[in-house]
């Protein structure tokens, strides 16, 4: 059996005074997910927290079937798990979204999104 350690560093870079990355480290599931707010850009920060906390609680949803899902995994389960993933990120792009309209002072605010 594959054990998987994970753990995350970030670092604010020699541009930017502020760090805007926000990350998901669950070695349990295998995931692994960071979310870079877009320098210069408004509320970067909050948008890659934003994104970070809708794709957790995407995943927190369907985590008792993915912890279940064997390896190996068949096609059928590796295609449901790719669906799972584009439904958590297509939900954190909502959620900027939302979070950028219901605050004015955030227009123009994203984050880039790698898991």
């Amino acid at each position: 059996m594959i054990q998987l350690q994970g753990w995350g560093v970030t670092d604010v870079g020699r541009v930017r005074s502020q760090n805007q990355d926000s990350m998901i480290s669950d070695p349990e599931l295998g995931l692994f997910f960071v979310c870079d707010g877009m320098g210069g850009m408004a509320a970067g920060d909050v948008a890659s927290q934003v994104a970070v906390q809708t794709i957790r609680e995407t995943i927190d949803q369907h985590r008792a079937r993915l912890a279940g899902v064997p390896q190996p995994a068949p096609r059928h389960d590796r295609a449901w798990v790719v669906d799972v993933l584009e439904s958590a990120g297509q939900a954190a792009c909502a959620s900027v979204y939302q979070n950028a309209q219901d605050h004015p002072e955030r227009k123009g605010m994203g984050t880039t999104m790698t898991g």
